[in-house]
């Protein structure tokens, strides 16, 4: 007999058509990686488990769909130093978010990945460049990406 396990953003049957209310908070993403982190503590690359299902009834009443995504309710704050030599990051829930990507804007609607960046970066050196950038906090697998608002570095 094989394992299966399973894993859910949470449940809120508060819109649902049937009487009793169920609700699983979210946590901003944490129940998702809680369950990750659980199975994790069973299973490994050498002792795998077989089968996982993402739990999820693709109801968008009761939450549970993932296809919008787990929302992680951070935040991202960018500041251009007085310098102008590196970026200061404020990034809230780090430990929802996977990495950080700096975009160069090449012209109307055209970015290009200038380089990737650990979540945890607070400080990002960009001395000596001028032009419009955007940082965006990639999400853990499933959870939303944040995006920050254009950042202007000029020489």
């Amino acid at each position: 007999m094989a394992a299966t396990g399973g894993a859910y953003k949470g449940f809120n049957s508060q819109y649902a058509p049937w009487d009793g209310q169920v609700y699983v908070n979210q946590q901003c993403g944490a129940t998702w990686l809680n369950m990750f982190s659980a199975i994790n503590q069973q299973y490994s690359a050498s002792n795998q488990l077989p089968f996982l299902q993402l739990v999820t009834w693709d109801d968008y009443y009761e939450g549970t769909e993932l296809e919008t995504g787990i929302d992680n309710c951070a935040t991202l704050n960018v500041t251009v130093s007085s310098s102008q030599k590196e970026l200061q990051v404020n990034l809230t829930n780090v430990a929802t978010v996977d990495h950080l990507e700096l975009y160069s804007q090449a012209s109307a609607g055209v970015y290009n990945l200038t380089n990737t960046f650990p979540a945890t970066m607070t400080n990002i050196p960009i001395s000596g460049y001028s032009g419009t950038y955007y940082l965006k906090a990639v999400g853990k697998p499933f959870i939303k990406n944040v995006l920050s608002t254009q950042i202007v570095m000029s020489k």
